[in-house]
């Protein structure tokens, strides 16, 4: 993602639960003076809302016509970096900041403009900072955050958690891209999907951050498996988060875990587990394969020789070698630092354009893990040719997702590729969308609880 300096300046928290004065000044996609009151651009605004409950549509959605604060103002060049932590109008700076800084990550990775799925109905997007709900959630034309209290007693707000707000775009770049299934692929496995992939999204642009980049290999010293601002996905203090991406589910821990007719998850186990957990293995793959990834970088930058190279380990070993490991690496980090920097962009890249071809030749109405774990594969296969896939595939394959080739094959038919112009995908979307089920309906059975059990 090209941000030029000459973009609209915000500032955001990576960690605000941990570091909460540490914020980073980014750029935006969006010269200046296009970014106005609100914030507030041709694709979305922001209204800070006094006392609003949280949308439930279709009954009640946007737009907001209730009281509302003062607006976030730019300066006079069109920043918005001027506004101070403890003004008023910056959870509203920042969670527009957050929101369009996401967008901008998955722009990159699609390589075109992304429009919103319910942009016939809300042509703009609705952002509320502030809602009187312990949660947070996007649906058809709006996005908003409320707050939770930690179990230190502090009052975390949502609009600066940026993870939290980058899985609500995750959740809306999926319905703009992927599409809405039949009613028969709404599945428990489709909604399970969009969180996982969402948790996915998030951590891709968390990674876009400098200060986390250093943070994590600062702390980790390239083992990533070492508990870091990237697997812990909304952090509300020191030891507490909302998930771990790094799990060792497998699908097997899930097994019976469903979505009941009239819209309940049915768990058979009785711990109350729900679409978040049945995402557990799904995100714990795909976090397996971007460690891979970034190990294959540092082998094939000679930081790691084939003994230090510890992706042919059970996670048994990996535990059983921890400090032996850390210690390796750590002498390694101090050496070659940049090198490890460059390793982790690259890997970051790899699956964020991998996951973008995958989901521009999804089908979401025949969407199953195996057939998903296939599709990315071939993607994979595609974007890196000389990687071995059928190595990487036993990310899935320990995990108990095993992946279909021939249907991730099928899954490609009659679609275009990635780099298709976005007026010929916006018409395949709407072929797509044809006899799917109505937006409100998926929306109403996406867990907004962020929590897994």
């Amino acid at each position: 993602m090209a941000r030029a300096v000459d973009g609209v300046r915000f500032r955001l928290f990576p960690d605000w639960a941990e570091n909460p004065a540490g914020t980073e000044t980014i750029w935006l996609n969006l010269p200046p003076g296009m970014v106005g009151p609100g914030p507030s651009d041709p694709w979305m605004y922001v209204v800070d809302a006094i006392g609003k409950p949280p949308y439930s549509p279709p009954g009640f959605g946007p737009p907001y016509r209730g009281a509302s604060r003062p607006p976030a103002m730019p300066d006079g060049d069109g920043h918005f970096d001027h506004i101070g932590l403890d003004d008023p109008a910056f959870g509203a700076a920042h969670l527009y900041g957050s929101v369009r800084f996401s967008l901008d990550v998955w722009e990159k990775y699609f390589g075109r403009e992304l429009a919103w799925h319910a942009q016939t109905r809300h042509p703009r997007l609705e952002l509320i900072p502030h809602v009187d709900w312990d949660n947070a959630q996007s649906g058809p034309g709006f996005l908003e955050t409320g707050a939770r209290q930690n179990s230190e007693g502090e009052r975390q707000p949502y609009s600066l958690i940026f993870d939290v707000v980058a899985h609500e775009v995750g959740h809306t770049v999926l319905f703009s891209v992927v599409g809405l299934p039949s009613p028969q692929g709404l599945t428990s496995e489709f909604l399970a999907f969009h969180e996982s992939m969402s948790d996915i999204a998030a951590l891709v642009a968390m990674m876009h951050f400098k200060t986390v980049l250093g943070n994590v290999l600062g702390k980790t010293h390239g083992n990533l498996y070492v508990l870091n601002m990237l697997n812990r996905f909304g952090i509300l203090s020191g030891n507490e988060q909302l998930r771990i991406c790094d799990n060792t589910a497998k699908m097997e821990d899930v097994a019976g875990l469903r979505l009941g007719p009239a819209g309940a998850w049915i768990d058979p186990t009785g711990r109350r587990r729900n679409a978040h957990d049945l995402a557990a293995p799904l995100t714990g793959g795909l976090f397996d394969l971007l460690v891979e990834l970034f190990q294959d970088g540092l082998v094939a930058r000679g930081v790691l020789d084939e003994s230090l190279d510890y992706r042919q380990w059970s996670r048994a070993a990996e535990e059983q070698d921890f400090l032996r490991l850390a210690d390796r690496f750590r002498d390694s980090f101090a050496a070659v630092e940049p090198l490890f920097h460059e390793a982790l962009k690259e890997a970051r890249d790899t699956l964020g354009f991998v996951l973008a071809s995958a989901f521009d030749r999804l089908d979401p109405s025949s969407l199953t893990y195996a057939r998903f774990a296939g599709l990315l594969l071939e993607c994979l296969g595609d974007e890196l040719p000389e990687a071995d896939v059928e190595a990487l595939a036993d990310n899935f394959v320990w995990r108990g997702i095993l992946p279909e080739a021939q249907a991730a094959t099928d899954a490609r038919r009659g679609l275009r590729p990635a780099s298709a112009t976005f007026g010929a995908r916006a018409s395949a979307l709407r072929r797509r969308d044809v006899g799917a089920v109505d937006a409100n309906d998926v929306h109403r059975l996406i867990n907004h609880d962020h929590r897994s059990s």
